[in-house]
């Protein structure tokens, strides 16, 4: 999994995490941040999430970045390799 072209994480002014992408500016929290951050054509979906939920109980937060991959996805911050589950 990766980013898309051309969109990277920054900082605002205030030291926030946000999102550059085509379609303009996002502020992110820090999970999002952390989600995206981890995103580097090398992790799978599986990858991010034993990093970010490694205890396995956890069962909201898993979904939390679930649903997070989801919307990045359709608003097509992240690529997905379908096949390999990768995202690029």
């Amino acid at each position: 999994m990766r980013r898309s072209w051309g969109a990277h994480l920054g900082r605002d002014r205030t030291g926030l995490p946000v999102l550059h992408y085509e379609g303009g500016v996002v502020q992110l929290n820090d999970m999002a941040a952390s989600i995206l951050g981890l995103c580097d054509g090398a992790s799978t979906r599986y990858d991010v999430l034993v990093r970010l939920v490694p205890d396995r109980t956890d069962t909201q937060r898993a979904l939390q970045v679930h649903a997070f991959f989801d919307t990045a996805r359709r608003l097509g911050w992240i690529k997905e390799d379908e096949g390999t589950g990768r995202f690029h």
